[in-house]
């Protein structure tokens, strides 16, 4: 898995707007969330991807965000014992 900077998301991705223009459409439900790693946030490229794949076929924010996160990795459960 492949992880992005915010950075990262304006150059290598196209993602318009500041770090609190980002937040705000996370808590929205209008962007993919982050994942906290210590003190960083960083995104998933995956959701990403598809995020901008979903909103370049014509969906909202709303929906790209739904599709997009529907690939996020769960982490399973253990086994039984």
């Amino acid at each position: 898995m492949k992880f992005l900077t915010f950075e990262e998301l304006k150059t290598r991705k196209g993602i318009p707007g500041h770090r609190v223009t980002i937040y705000r459409k996370e808590g929205a439900g209008k962007f993919p969330k982050h994942t906290p790693f210590g003190n960083r946030n960083l995104w998933l490229e995956m959701l990403i991807d598809t995020y901008n794949e979903a909103l370049a076929g014509g969906h909202t924010e709303e929906e790209a965000t739904a599709i997009a996160e529907a690939r996020r990795p769960c982490a399973q459960a253990p086994e039984a014992a």
